[in-house]
């Protein structure tokens, strides 16, 4: 367990690029391709990304 613990940092931009990859996908299989993906620089308000469509 202590392995994952120490590579959280990893394992959490890991989950949220495959996470961003599946809205990409998705929107792309919608024949939509119009979802825009926002990363704020600093996260003070709790959120860590932002999608727009």
């Amino acid at each position: 367990m202590s392995k994952h613990y120490e590579q959280s940092s990893f394992w959490e931009k890991l989950i949220e690029h495959l996470f961003i990859g599946e809205m990409l996908k998705l929107s792309w299989l919608k024949d939509d391709c119009q979802l825009e993906v926002m990363k704020p620089e600093v996260d003070n308000s709790g959120c860590n990304v932002f999608f727009e469509e």
